[in-house]
């Protein structure tokens, strides 16, 4: 299984466990203010960055494809012989007695009693999860193996109950090795020794385009994960076909579609220097109805030290990317000022864990006296790990305010309980470095 984080991109250390430690808190939502005006002025953005559109661009209308069933069991087949067949999940009884209540329309299989895919029957989307329990490769492998690695994808999405042709271009990209590496702790006390780092599998991504730019966001989503022998260990498909359906025109000019982009941005630069990278016109599909054109720009966030007395000469910078729409928008798309949901509760101070067999345990530790936006990082990365129908595949043990004890005089039933441990690096709050540690 393949975790991405909109903030960080985290790679496993060795099979079976995740460390993820989060660096910096979800910038606060807040409305503009009478310091509007200041906070612009700590914004780098010159309007010869803003592309000029063509005079119209499609908006493409979405289908749902046909579900890749029988390539899916196949592939299962040859991963696993005794893997199970294609069933709904309702029926399966390691998956339905677990919390919430599947739609009818998954279907998946067990392979060595775990969940090996999903497909959803009415849109199409699929996903074959690999298991990292496989035999590693030199890290002098990787031109042979990434070579091997993007020939097997090439022949999959030119599959037509792969990736059917429609009015959207697409190409296959360099493979994306995926390394670890085994450790192991010596007597109490000792040291922990690392093994060679090695290659387990190779993701290789579909980019998909229209009229030459490029599609973001959580639809058009094709990835092929080969393992060392050549074989399909992994795949994962969210891909509508699309037709145009009409177009929109830009009526703005460049000093409106400017402002647009730092009514995103003001509330970030109200504690950091702000600097607009770039910004392209793209397609944004929200795996909804439609692919639509959009100007998607990437900013550093550069936090201000103004305290005298705080003694850090460096602060790593953030990154963060938005989308402004090109024309009337059919659907919304992503604001770095609107978040997705209702915000966030604070955790309490020891909130009751739920506990299933055979699921990868998570623990989180909010720092405490710090920005409150910890608390929306913490649950943001625990929403990450849900599926589309519910969080059935981890389990929620423990989530605390992050205190000394935690990790010093009772990591032992703490963070060195859990698989996945979620905490932040802070000076100010109740995390000493190092810190965010789960040893398995």
């Amino acid at each position: 299984m393949t975790f991405l984080s909109s903030r960080r991109t985290y790679r496993p250390l060795f099979p079976g466990a995740l460390l993820a430690i989060l660096c910096a808190p979800a910038w606060s939502q807040e409305k503009p203010t009478e310091q509007g005006a200041a906070a612009q002025a700590k914004i780098q953005l010159s309007q010869g960055q803003i592309p000029t559109p063509p005079p119209s661009l499609p908006v493409l209308r979405l289908t749902a494809q046909k579900p890749p069933t029988e390539f899916i069991q196949e592939t299962l087949r040859h991963m696993d012989p005794k893997a199970e067949k294609l069933v709904p999940l309702s029926q399966i009884p390691e998956i339905a007695g677990k919390e919430g209540k599947f739609p009818e329309e998954f279907v998946g299989a067990l392979s060595g009693g775990h969940l090996a895919t999903y497909v959803n029957l009415r849109t199409g989307d699929a996903e074959i999860f690999p298991s990292l329990a496989q035999k590693g490769a030199s890290a002098e492998e990787e031109g042979r193996l990434s070579e091997r690695a993007e020939g097997v994808a090439r022949e999959v999405f030119s599959r037509q109950d792969i990736v059917q042709k429609d009015a959207t271009q697409f190409s296959v990209e360099k493979a994306r090795p995926l390394y670890g590496e085994s450790a192991e702790k010596g007597e109490a006390g000792g040291s922990v020794r690392s093994g060679n780092s090695e290659i387990y599998l190779a993701y290789v991504p579909l980019r998909r385009s229209v009229n030459n730019y490029f599609v973001y966001g959580p639809g058009s989503r094709a990835t092929v994960a080969v393992g060392n022998d050549g074989s399909v260990q992994g795949f994962v498909r969210r891909w509508k076909t699309g037709a145009v359906s009409g177009e929109v025109r830009e009526t703005r000019n460049k000093s409106e579609v400017a402002e647009a982009i730092l009514t995103q941005l003001r509330p970030a630069a109200k504690r950091a220097e702000v600097e607009v990278l770039n910004i392209d016109i793209a397609y944004y599909d929200g795996n909804r109805q439609y692919l639509q054109p959009a100007y998607r720009f990437t900013a550093r966030i550069h936090e201000r030290i103004e305290d005298k007395d705080d003694k850090r000469n460096h602060v790593d910078d953030d990154f963060v990317i938005g989308y402004v729409p090109i024309g009337k928008a059919l659907e919304p798309v992503p604001s770095l000022t609107a978040p997705p949901g209702a915000p966030p509760a604070m955790p309490k101070k020891g909130t009751p864990s739920r506990k299933r067999p055979d699921d990868p345990t998570v623990g989180r530790y909010v720092v405490r006296n710090d920005d409150p936006n910890w608390v929306a990082n913490a649950n943001e990365f625990m929403g990450g790990l849900d599926t589309f129908f519910g969080n059935f595949f981890f389990t929620n043990k423990q989530y605390f305010w992050a205190e000394p004890f935690e990790f010093n005089t009772n990591e032992a039933i703490f963070i060195n309980s859990v698989n996945i441990a979620d905490n932040e690096y802070t000076e100010t709050g109740g995390c000493f470095r190092p810190c965010g540690i789960a040893a398995i």
